[in-house]
């Protein structure tokens, strides 16, 4: 038996190894496969690209061009074919190139920048991922080089720290000239496109972009946009035409409306039990919680423990109260205890262990986070039974929000500007929006920026934009802000409190004073606050101070409508 076995064991291992082995071979087969096919579709892009370029070197110097390129001429710019079921991609890209040999640009030393001409053709695929190869060859001028009549474009793109992005791409078009250009460039490691020979001639229009990049472009002049800036170029004969246009990664700005913190109350009055949670040896009379009356008369001692309290989007414990009778010869001890039934410790409520017999307690301590419910305890006793403590009423307060607010309408908009009109700038991005039922409003895939956010809703002002309005949209980034919202008013001051940094401050402490009126309040932890319910006037002083910094005292502020002011500290 144990040979069989022995037997029966070898005959797995053997078989299992045996299938591993046919299993690589397989993988090996497939992998050869894969290769065998790239190679074989690469094989067909060298030789479509090779045809392509043996075409080019078959003809005329003077015919060598693109169809809507710089130099025009029959070659498509953009041709598709497929060889062996594969799909090809074919761009040829013919340019002039300024030779350094006699100088560049302006600095050529017979004036003529087209030296001669370079073509690129570029043939790509899609395997598992996207491939390309790449044929370049230059072409000499037959004679000896003239002047075409025309100059030299320069394009530079350029990121937000005005560092050059290479590929970009570069789409020049000009329905002036004839024939018609329309051509794709690609800047080099210098962010550079140079176009040497290109027409004289106005209306160059020219685009900037990248995949997943933001666009600069040059703009038509409209009845909208009568002065764009940058309007289309102008290419003057042996001159340099050069421009800078700036492009960077897109952004995704999410934009929250919330309605504003409000602190308010959890209360018992006993008039039934529906808030007691569990009791012994107690009962309500009359709208007050007292011990319970038996024949000997009333109990020692008895407990009564509230429903707990758990706010929703709470976010600060403020106090716990009650209004209570103690007579001599009797007491009242007040705890505090979590949804779980548990005390509150220490830690979290000095105090709350033995108990507490005069109100209010201060909550504030309280973490919401760790306890996001809490409920009151009483303890009665008495060492006279004709007599009872009483509590006519107790509660917690707390501090709600803010609370998510949906349908807000809001607008935005950029300080990039493509021109004016009459005065008035007009503005690359500026949009109205408005936030959807949860209060959150997606604005994906823009172009970094300052950005005004005000909202448009007369039933709301805004107590809060965190961050503080304008706000900066880094490019390549995530970026959200809060728009906390209060009850409008005719009229109100919002002040937002920064250092000289940009940075903002919380905990400042402002007063707002004119003849007959003086309001106080301290900043938030994105540094504003909002001061409502003003007279509409042209005499206000705020005075704001906070330890470590100078005092600053502003003058004859006026508030009409929804006002706004920064107020600047500096350090002592």
């Amino acid at each position: 038996m144990l040979n069989k076995g022995s037997t029966l064991i070898e005959t797995i291992v053997a078989i299992s190894i045996f299938l591993v082995a046919i299993l690589g071979i397989i993988n090996l087969l497939k992998i050869s496969a894969t290769v065998a096919t790239d190679n074989k579709a690469k094989l067909n892009a060298i030789a479509i690209a090779t045809e392509k370029m043996e075409k080019l070197r078959s003809m005329d110097y003077d015919s060598l061009g693109t169809v809507g390129g710089i130099p025009p001429g029959s070659i498509p710019q953009v041709e598709h074919e497929t060889r062996n079921s594969v799909d090809y991609t074919i761009r040829t890209a013919i340019y002039y190139v300024d030779s350094p040999a006699d100088g560049e640009g302006v600095n050529d030393q017979n004036s003529i920048q087209s030296d001669y001409k370079k073509a690129k053709i570029t043939v790509s695929w899609q395997g598992k991922v996207q491939k390309q190869v790449s044929l370049v060859s230059t072409f000499a001028p037959p004679y000896t080089e003239t002047q075409n009549g025309g100059g030299v474009l320069e394009i530079y793109a350029l990121d937000a720290n005005v560092q050059p992005i290479q590929d970009a791409q570069v789409h020049i078009e000009n329905t002036n000239t004839n024939p018609v250009i329309d051509t794709i460039l690609y800047t080099n490691n210098e962010g550079k496109v140079t176009v040497p020979g290109t027409p004289a001639s106005s209306g160059y229009k020219i685009t900037v972009t990248k995949p997943n990049f933001s666009v600069d472009k040059t703009y038509d002049s409209t009845a909208q946009n009568p002065n764009p800036n940058p309007g289309h170029l102008t290419v003057a004969t042996s001159s340099v035409t050069s421009k800078h246009f700036f492009i960077d990664l897109l952004s995704n700005l999410t934009l929250k409306t919330f309605k504003k913190a409000q602190e308010l109350i959890w209360q018992d009055n006993f008039d039934d039990a529906t808030k007691i949670a569990s009791s012994t040896n107690t009962q309500i009379v009359n709208g007050f919680l007292q011990l319970k009356q038996e024949q000997s008369g009333f109990a020692q001692n008895g407990i009564v423990i509230s429903t707990s309290t758990q706010p929703e989007f709470l976010s600060a414990w403020k106090q716990a109260n009650a209004v209570f009778e103690a007579p001599t010869s009797t007491t009242v001890v007040f705890q505090i205890y979590d949804d779980s039934g548990s005390l509150v410790p220490e830690t979290q409520l000095p105090g709350n262990s033995s108990g507490f017999t005069n109100m209010p307690i201060d909550l504030s301590s309280i973490s919401t986070s760790s306890y996001p419910a809490l409920s009151l305890k009483a303890t009665l006793t008495t060492s006279a039974t004709d007599t009872t403590p009483k509590i006519d009423s107790w509660q917690i307060s707390y501090v709600q929000g803010p609370i998510p607010l949906g349908n807000i309408p809001l607008s935005v908009r950029g300080e990039k500007t493509i021109g004016e009109n009459n005065g008035t700038p007009i503005y690359k991005f500026s949009t109205t929006t408005q936030t959807d039922t949860t209060g959150q409003r997606a604005l994906n895939n823009i172009e970094w920026d300052t950005y005004h956010i005000k909202e448009q809703s007369p039933e709301y002002t805004a107590q809060e934009i965190c961050p503080p309005d304008p706000f900066y949209l880094a490019p390549n980034s995530d970026a959200s802000l809060a728009v906390i919202l209060a009850t409008s008013t005719p009229n109100s001051l919002r002040v937002t409190v920064k250092e000289s940094s940009g940075a903002t401050i919380e905990g400042a402490l402002l007063t707002l004073m004119r003849p007959g009126l003086t309001a106080t309040s301290t900043t938030s932890n994105c540094g504003q606050t909002l001061f409502e319910n003003l007279p509409s006037a042209t005499d206000y002083t705020l005075t704001t101070a906070k330890p470590g910094y100078a005092t600053s005292t502003v003058s004859n502020i006026t508030v009409s409508g929804e006002s706004s002011i920064d107020i600047i500290l500096q350090n002592n």
